[in-house]
């Protein structure tokens, strides 16, 4: 069997562990297994047995997470604004991330005739962002879930200083695209108005939006430190 030198990265559905190790003996670098939703029940209804498929959350986990210990890491994909909360996101995310497993994030975006509708776009964006952020903060070691707080399911503080979030958001690495190493393709959800994941880092025009859409002087007030 002849092999390529450029990586290779494939997307399946959970599979056993045999084909796991043959895959990775085939030579495949980058594994994905998207998850999609962030909650049992949203996966159900989206995408488990009440949308007509055979997929469960509990065989989605295990199958993510045996192919974490096999591969080393694997990715997965999590679409932000399907009706989850941040608190929702965020604590999946450091349980994901705590088992290797690297959660590149898609925003939902709504098209006319679908069954799921979002909120306002403003109220919306800012649910990305925070999520965003607060992912870039857990997989860089910055923060635990246990770190930050929650007030109705909003994430109101992100566990570390004004100056650490301020400085995080300005180098704007953190709403820069997610998932395989040196992807910077845009996503399925990007228009030429509204950018999700940046392809490459924000102009300060650009990080002034996103402190507009994170709603910057909320999510400062409670670190005045």
């Amino acid at each position: 069997m002849k092999k390529s030198n450029i990586p290779v990265s494939l997307s399946v559905f959970p599979l056993s562990d045999g084909r796991y190790e043959e895959l990775k003996k085939m030579g495949v670098n980058e594994i994905v297994i998207p998850l999609d939703a962030c909650t049992p029940e949203l996966f159900e209804r989206i995408k488990g047995k009440s949308a007509g498929s055979p997929y469960s959350w509990d065989t989605h986990m295990d199958g993510i997470k045996r192919a974490a210990r096999i591969f080393g890491k694997v990715g997965t994909h999590l679409i932000i604004g399907l009706g989850e909360s941040d608190e929702d996101a965020v604590r999946l995310i450091s349980e994901l991330w705590q088992n290797n497993v690297n959660p590149a994030l898609f925003s939902y975006t709504y098209i006319p005739g679908a069954q799921l509708i979002v909120g306002k776009d403003h109220a919306g964006m800012k649910h990305y962002r925070t999520v965003q952020l607060a992912r870039h903060l857990i997989v860089k070691g910055m923060v635990s879930f246990s770190d930050m707080r929650f007030e109705d399911g909003a994430l109101c503080d992100f566990g570390v200083s004004r100056d650490e979030i301020l400085s995080v958001i300005e180098g704007g690495e953190a709403f820069q695209t997610s998932g395989c190493p040196d992807c910077n393709r845009p996503m399925a959800n990007e228009t030429f108005s509204k950018i999700y994941n940046f392809p490459r880092k924000p102009n300060d025009k650009e990080v002034e939006d996103i402190k507009k859409d994170l709603g910057l002087s909320r999510i400062l007030k409670f670190r005045e430190y």
